[in-house]
């Protein structure tokens, strides 16, 4: 495949993870300050602490760098287990169903956005080394 090809695979991967980035954080928003879950009153702090871990690779996600979406790919698993521990529990919220999901889209995504953009930036420069 051509570099061409691989930053285009990769390009559809930051789509996919932007967007479940931004609904993640959504969720994340309705799930503490609009519709808490059980007998919790809507928290600032606590919405704050489940955000911050996305928002501290922020800055290099909107900049595509490989080594952001690594490092998301490993925070996706956080959420990926809250979710599932919410889940276990009753009663059934779709939010957390939501969260489970984004999640799981984060995580694939970003690792798929790494192997590919990397085999980008590697076919670039054996192009260039050949030219």
């Amino acid at each position: 495949m051509t570099a061409v090809d691989w930053q285009r695979r990769a390009h559809v991967m930051r789509v996919l993870v932007a967007s479940s980035y931004a609904g993640l954080l959504l969720l994340i928003a309705a799930g503490t300050l609009l519709w808490p879950g059980g007998d919790r009153n809507p928290s600032p702090t606590i919405w704050i602490l489940q955000s911050l871990p996305l928002l501290v690779v922020l800055p290099g996600v909107i900049r595509a760098g490989v080594v952001a979406h690594a490092w998301l790919s490993f925070i996706a698993m956080l959420y990926f287990a809250m979710a599932v521990s919410n889940l276990a529990v009753p009663p059934l919220r779709i939010i957390d169903v939501l969260k489970l999901i984004f999640s799981i889209e984060i995580f694939v995504g970003a690792m798929l956005y790494v192997r590919w953009r990397s085999r980008a930036m590697r076919a670039q420069d054996v192009v260039g080394d050949h030219q």
